[in-house]
């Protein structure tokens, strides 16, 4: 046998060979709870939802509070900690979900 087998793929495949496939609904194999429904439709509304005013938000705070730079106090800095930490959890938890 040789270590390269050539085939001709004209007569490996033919029209009437894929006229006589048969698709698989995807509703017949999948389990109820991995089909996309109406519910899946609001689930991922409610978090795009989400992830944008979290976003907006948070983006915010973190721009106010680093152009005021006057501002060194131990609020200031948790504030900015805490605004760091949501946004981690928005940019990187969120999607995930």
């Amino acid at each position: 046998m040789e270590p390269f087998e050539f085939y001709n793929l004209s007569d490996a495949w033919t029209a009437e060979d894929t006229a006589n496939l048969t698709t698989v609904e995807a509703n017949d194999t999948l389990p109820e709870y991995l089909r996309f429904n109406d519910n899946s439709l609001i689930v991922v509304l409610v978090y795009s939802a989400l992830f944008v005013v979290a976003a907006v938000g948070n983006l915010s705070v973190f721009i106010s509070l680093f152009k005021s730079r006057r501002r060194k106090s131990r609020i200031s800095l948790m504030i900015r900690h805490l605004t760091i930490a949501d946004l981690m959890v928005t940019f990187i938890m969120i999607p995930l979900e």
